[in-house]
């Protein structure tokens, strides 16, 4: 599918915490800056190049801290289930990219439906 190219990836578990998954954002965009985890994991880390983008996180509370960092190093954030409508300012949130509409569409759209 793409020539030369490899892909890859590495899984965190942000613990539904900010300050965990800043950490880890931070620790995948700067190998090396997070020293928090909620896992009883050591494994090694293979060496990565630069990530490309960040997929998460599930809370909109965990969002926010990581989308105001990725927007400072340029690095794309898509979240399957942050619903937040504040996350929708793309002054503050450049970043972010969302599969799921915020809260507020949402409920217009189930008031529509009625």
């Amino acid at each position: 599918l793409l020539p030369n190219i490899t892909l890859g990836y590495d899984i965190r578990d942000t613990c539904i915490s900010e300050n965990i998954g800043l950490d880890e954002a931070a620790d995948l965009i700067i190998p090396g800056s997070a020293e928090i985890s909620c896992s009883d994991t050591n494994a090694p880390l293979t060496s990565r190049e630069t990530t490309l983008g960040i997929i998460g996180a599930v809370s909109s509370r965990v969002s926010r801290p990581v989308a105001s960092l990725t927007r400072l190093f340029k690095v794309p954030q898509i979240s399957p289930a942050s619903t937040s409508p504040s996350l929708s300012d793309r002054d503050l949130y450049t970043y972010f990219y969302r599969t799921v509409p915020p809260d507020d569409l949402q409920t217009k759209a189930m008031v529509d439906l009625l």
